[in-house]
């Protein structure tokens, strides 16, 4: 008879992949704010 194969089970991870909104407007504002940005021509 053939074995089954075992799969592991996946984590489960506290945190989302996806970062959330208010992440992402805090990143954005540090970015914006950042003296390395340039402005358009």
């Amino acid at each position: 008879m053939p074995q089954k194969i075992k799969r592991p089970k996946p984590d489960k991870k506290p945190e989302p992949d996806r970062p959330s909104l208010q992440q992402v407007i805090e990143n954005l504002e540090q970015w914006v704010n950042s003296p390395g940005l340039q402005p358009p021509n």
